[in-house]
């Protein structure tokens, strides 16, 4: 997100000042929606729209800023373009990137997160980084990545890196007379299928949808149509210029306190409502009239800076003192300094300045700054620069000196595992507890297990929220069926499955994992609690039975800790006075999951008569009390909000060995 060539828009009603300061002021609208979506999404549901406000207003700035250019040759063109976007965005990115990315290491003592997410953002690749790490951005974890907002810039980076070439090849940039018409099919076709693919891609794979350029064009590409339309006095110039700036000013504000499960119809709504705003906003109309307020417009001349340091500000106050209602005038006020003071010595100077007479050293020099940052950054992710961190530095025992022995090994044992997330971790405890003779296991990551899918049927019970009903396992697929179908006698399944959990409606609460309330209105299937319960105790035995027959054991793990907050927030350091909320399990969450182990012990007590084993390592990670206070006394046990920590791992595996070898699941 940012601010393309403030002093450079181009008016259709002002032929004699290229300047349009309602554009200003309409970034000034985005960035404070944006502004106060971070703060609070409860706030502002749907103020991180303001970013695709931006997107639009770039298109549009950035088509203007190329009409009308005498360019001798498609270098001389790309040169020209390539030195003023990196003087325009390169300068004041390095500060906040360097900047913040020291402070962070004081307050984080794991910050390599950040510090990759800061390198990708110098070179404009910290939205494939984000997809690459699977980033939901709206997540509560990605509040605390002090470079997450960094996407936006990244997205444009990348349609900046594609542009000119469509705006060269077209004729537009070689002032052709089929130019404009030319330009406006091309990104036209492009936008309808960027368009149709964001739709598509953000149903069945959100983070994709929300992070790539190819999916995020439309938005861009309509500022530029917008543009070329506009150019040429016709019927859709003279009807879109003569709506009521007024009522579609009241529409984009009213889609910004939509909820998040209407994102996709709010995204679209709010970009078409941007491109008829920018075109009606005419002199002598009280939305221009608000819009070029002096106030209004400076801080739309210092959006990108305040963009930037707006989201580095949070992170590290959510680091340290955190985000109160006393706290939040005083973070107002440094981001707004920390912008101004950006704004007016790196920015507005460096843009300004005539780098090289030559275009390709300017453009040399920008990327020699964010190599010396990108290596500055490197530095800080070594043990060297973790010594930066200023609170205490807890030094954990390794798994490595662990070694149990189990007697001769006749064969290769199996240990098949398979769930979702939680089963990766049950997983990292085999990999931490070197038992030699579970020589071999696997992995199966996907969701619960075995699926209640194929057995709810049309039934009509009372209805209540159990997203466990929505899962990704196909067991009818041939990975599954091979991979069952290879244990044989002595080899163990085993199920760790966060789903499991969620056969019980309060389980943990919803408005930590954001992600999944997208289901509960589209897949959500009426059900009991109780039947959802018994239909999956029942496939789990139908299974185990078919199992027991080939000698093969099941080991069910039943639900770890979870609190509501991430954990590196929930150590006391005398820079972070007050812990957070959420760093407890809580009394809701832990009176459910009694009914869960009460439910499988009473259902499935190991006997005579079966072969499931129920494995329960809670009591050992929190101690006595409900409420879990270890995890405050050792956040270092939480990987993250809902999954253990190798450090776990290394507390229980001597009581997970010697379960083991009670129940004879080691050969």
């Amino acid at each position: 997100m940012s601010a393309e060539e403030n002093n450079k828009n181009v008016s259709i009603e002002h032929p004699k000042s290229s300047y349009r300061p309602e554009i200003d002021g309409l970034r000034a609208v985005a960035v404070i929606a944006v502004i106060i979506n971070h703060f609070n999404k409860n706030w502002l549901p749907s103020g991180y729209l303001g970013v695709d406000i931006f997107f639009v207003i770039s298109g549009f700035v950035i088509t203007s800023s190329l009409a009308n250019r005498h360019n001798k040759s498609l270098s001389d063109f790309l040169l020209s373009f390539y030195s003023r976007r990196i003087k325009r965005l390169v300068p004041a990115l390095v500060l906040f990137v360097i900047t913040t990315s020291i402070l962070i290491c004081l307050f984080n003592s794991i910050p390599k997160s950040s510090l990759q997410t800061g390198m990708a953002s110098l070179f404009g690749l910290s939205n494939l980084y984000l997809l690459e790490q699977s980033t939901n951005y709206f997540a509560s974890s990605t509040e605390l990545n002090a470079f997450t907002h960094t996407w936006s810039l990244g997205v444009e980076e990348q349609f900046y890196f594609l542009f000119p070439f469509l705006v060269w090849f077209t004729g537009f940039g070689r002032l052709t007379t089929s130019g404009e018409k030319n330009l406006l099919w091309v990104t036209g076709s492009l936008s309808v299928v960027s368009l149709i693919s964001f739709v598509f891609l953000y149903q069945i794979d959100q983070a994709s949808a929300y992070f790539l350029m190819p999916t995020r064009f439309w938005e861009l590409g309509l500022g530029c149509i917008l543009f070329l339309g506009l150019k040429s006095y016709n019927v859709f110039s003279r009807n879109i210029q003569t709506a009521p700036s007024l009522l579609v000013i009241f529409g984009i504000i009213s889609i910004l306190f939509t909820p998040l499960r209407y994102a996709i119809p709010a995204t679209v709504v709010v970009v078409l409502l941007t491109v008829v705003l920018i075109a009606c906003l005419r002199p002598g109309t009280a939305g221009y009239y608000f819009f070029t307020q002096k106030q209004v417009v400076y801080i739309g001349l210092i959006s990108y800076p305040l963009y930037l340091w707006h989201w580095g500000v949070l992170a590290l106050s959510r680091w340290t003192i955190g985000v109160h209602w006393w706290s939040i005038p005083f973070q107002v006020a440094l981001m707004l300094l920390l912008a101004t003071t950006s704004y007016r010595y790196v920015e507005t100077p460096l843009r300004h300045a005539e780098w090289s007479a030559i275009r390709w050293k300017s453009i040399g020099y920008g990327i020699f700054a964010a190599v010396v940052a990108a290596l500055i950054l490197i530095s800080l992710n070594t043990p060297l620069g973790k010594l930066a961190y200023a609170g205490q530095k807890n030094n954990q025992s390794e798994m490595a000196n662990v070694i149990e022995t189990c007697g001769d090994i006749s064969k290769t044992q199996k240990f098949l595992i398979v769930g979702d997330s939680h089963a990766e971790q049950i997983s990292a405890l085999f990999d931490s507890t070197p038992i030699k003779c579970i020589i071999h296991r696997e992995t199966l990551s996907k969701g619960l297990y075995p699926t209640l899918n194929s057995q709810i049927g049309d039934k009509k019970n009372t209805p209540v929220k159990i997203d466990a009903l929505v899962t990704h396992i196909d067991e009818s697929s041939d990975m599954y069926r091979q991979q069952i179908d290879s244990l044989s006698s002595g080899d163990v399944l085993v199920i760790s499955s966060r789903h499991l959990c969620r056969l019980f409606e309060k389980c943990f609460s919803v408005d930590l994992f954001e992600k999944y309330n997208r289901f509960f209105d589209d897949d959500l299937k009426e059900i009991s609690e109780s039947e959802a319960q018994d239909i999956y105790i029942s496939k789990l035995r139908s299974l185990a039975t078919k199992l027991q027959a080939e000698g093969v054991k099941v080991l069910v793990f039943l639900p770890m800790p979870e609190i509501r907050q991430m954990p590196q927030l929930c150590q006391r350091e005398w820079f972070r006075p007050v812990l957070p909320s959420g760093c407890s399990v809580g009394e809701d969450t832990y009176k459910a999951r009694e009914l869960i182990v009460d439910k499988f012990n009473n259902a499935l007590a190991p006997s005579s008569k079966t072969n499931i084993y129920l494995y329960d390592g809670y009591d050992l990670l929190c101690g006595p009390s409900k409420d879990c206070p270890n995890i405050i006394r050792r956040p270092d046990l939480m990987k993250d909000a809902t999954h253990i920590s190798p450090s776990a791992s290394f507390l229980i595996h001597k009581d997970f060995i010697s379960f083991l070898h009670r129940n004879n699941l080691i050969n």
